[in-house]
């Protein structure tokens, strides 16, 4: 699946276990119904908590293929821009709308925040590399040397970075439009550098958050939701001490 969205919240809050699982229960909701009013399509939401101090992450994530088509027509390299921008403004809403209203259902104050994200994930790590490319288009035609190719492949490599987290088929349309508006402006051809997947890992771009969801031993919940299926059908609050909820599908 492809993540789309991450809101992330840090507060030096602490809670006993009956507080942390009314907070959950409270994120769990206001998860579900912020993504179901911005994002145009379904989505899989991934809720933790880690304690100590407290950490919320609401991680959303696209079913299935199509999130390109979610966001308009993508026959032309503009509207591809264009479509990255409205996924863009819709991944900031929702983690703005979530991080505001968690922290007031949980009586978290603006003093104790020690970090609060409104991360755009895919699509604004693709939009960031066509950013650096159009960059270089428009202000190193006369100067190409040593500095010139080390941004070039630091731009690619960050776009294959982004491309690698979209579903094959989006992957395959999004790099058609991208070799054919970049390609002619640029010194060395894209398409066999951007059509191979690059292997990474969430933690190894969360400079300044706290270590990622996997292989943690203080996470307490992990929930999982989808929108296209209700609210109430899906009970998947989980403590650590117990068996984690399981997706059905």
């Amino acid at each position: 699946m492809t993540t789309i969205a991450q809101a992330y919240l840090h507060a030096s809050n602490s809670g006993t276990d009956a507080e942390l699982a009314e907070w959950g229960r409270r994120a769990e909701a206001l998860a579900y119904e912020i993504a179901s009013s911005v994002f145009p399509m379904e989505v899989e939401l991934e809720i933790t908590f880690q304690v100590g101090s407290l950490i919320s992450r609401a991680l959303v994530k696209k079913i299935g293929a199509g999130l390109l088509a979610a966001y308009g027509s993508v026959a032309i390299y503009p509207d591809f821009k264009e479509g990255l921008l409205e996924a863009i403004a819709d991944a900031r809403a929702f983690s703005g709308a979530f991080n505001e209203r968690f922290m007031t259902e949980a009586g978290i104050k603006s003093n104790d925040i020690v970090a609060r994200q409104r991360r755009t994930e895919t699509p604004g790590r693709i939009n960031r590399a066509l950013d650096r490319l159009e960059n270089l288009e428009q202000n190193s035609s006369g100067n190409r040397g040593s500095r010139y190719h080390q941004e070039l492949r630091d731009a690619v490599f960050q776009l294959q970075w982004g491309l690698s987290d979209l579903e094959p088929s989006d992957r395959q349309q999004a790099v058609q439009l991208i070799v054919e508006y970049h390609e002619p402006r640029l010194p060395e051809p894209l398409l066999p550098q951007l059509m191979r997947p690059v292997a990474w890992k969430r933690e190894d771009e969360e400079f300044g958050l706290l270590e990622s969801t996997t292989d943690r031993p203080d996470i307490k919940f992990l929930a999982k939701l989808r929108t296209d299926e209700p609210l109430r059908s899906q009970v998947l609050l989980a403590s650590k001490k117990t068996e984690r909820g399981k997706l059905k599908h």
